[in-house]
């Protein structure tokens, strides 16, 4: 039973990274003057209206929005795809500054302060995940999003020379 408390809080751990990305998105969002439609968080399915649900995944997360034509620009989309990625960016430099300034015996990852170097290492390697352009069953990774919105622009810069 001494193994189930560890997985437990790497797993909430994870959520709270997932968590903080997507809401690095739906702050960007919201920026850009959209509207969200749903939040996928791990297993957690959030709507504007009514309560959370369960979505059946126990991985993963996404947030899906509507943006009225008239609001779309390539900078505003290109911070909503970004959103996530610089939140998680700056979870991890914060827990790395935080975990600098604790007692050296907090550091160790036997003692209590065990968490906070995963904290910071799901959080580095959210990033890495999200750059990479994958076309996943259930979304589209950051990095595709991102690369498909940059040729797109491109394109139509090149297009009109």
């Amino acid at each position: 039973m001494g193994w189930l408390l560890p997985i437990l809080w790497l797993y909430v751990v994870y959520l709270l990274t997932i968590a903080v990305h997507e809401g690095g998105h739906f702050l960007a969002i919201r920026r850009a003057g959209s509207f969200w439609r749903n939040c996928y968080i791990g297993p957690l399915h959030l709507r504007p209206i009514g309560k959370p649900r369960f979505s059946g995944s126990l991985f993963g997360g996404r947030i899906e929005y509507d943006a009225p034509p008239r609001l779309r620009s390539f900078s505003k989309d290109l911070w909503v795809g970004l959103g996530g990625i610089l939140a998680n960016l700056a979870l991890a430099v914060t827990v790395s500054l935080v975990l600098a300034a604790l007692p050296k015996e907090w550091q160790q990852w036997d003692k209590q302060g065990w968490y906070l170097p995963n904290i910071a290492l799901w959080s580095v390697l959210a990033v890495l995940g999200s750059l990479l352009p994958l076309k996943l069953p259930q979304f589209n990774s950051d990095g595709l999003y991102l690369y498909q919105l940059c040729s797109e622009h491109y394109h139509k810069r090149n297009d009109k020379r």
